[in-house]
């Protein structure tokens, strides 16, 4: 199972990063791979969501997200998708004064079908870094 993670400085306050990283909905207009997101329900911080990704193939799959707000945490697992075994993820952010977050990002992905796991690992390696860089753009605006 290939995973990742990646953590940055975001000159923002945690309150404006945790809500553009729960506002899943507006995620095509700053994630240039994020075609679409339907919000299907949203109940005492757990949110059910389909995103629609694409890569290098069009991929859709739907996450039952958890937030904790006042711990500053968003997990989330696989609910269906016809690409992945797994992808199960989440977010750490620790404020770090009033205009500084520290946002960590974490993500496993098990591809189903043959992908060699260089290449599964490569492809997290490659966007993960461009999709912080974004999400700290966003969060800075």
């Amino acid at each position: 199972m290939p995973g990742a993670s990646k953590t940055v400085v975001i000159n923002a306050p945690i309150e404006k990063v945790l809500d553009v990283v729960t506002k899943y909905e507006d995620y095509p207009q700053f994630l240039s791979d994020m075609k679409n997101v339907t919000v299907h329900s949203r109940n005492n911080g757990i949110v059910e969501a389909t995103f629609t990704l694409k890569v290098v193939m069009e991929v859709q799959y739907k996450l039952r997200l958890t937030e904790d707000r006042a711990a500053g945490k968003i997990r989330w697992l696989l609910v269906e998708g016809k690409m992945f075994k797994q992808n199960d993820g989440g977010w750490n952010l620790k404020s770090l004064g009033p205009d500084k977050t520290e946002a960590e990002y974490m993500v496993e992905v098990d591809i189903r079908g043959f992908v060699p796991k260089s290449v599964a690992t490569g492809l997290i390696e490659t966007t993960l870094p461009k999709t912080m860089q974004a999400f700290k753009d966003r969060c800075e605006e």
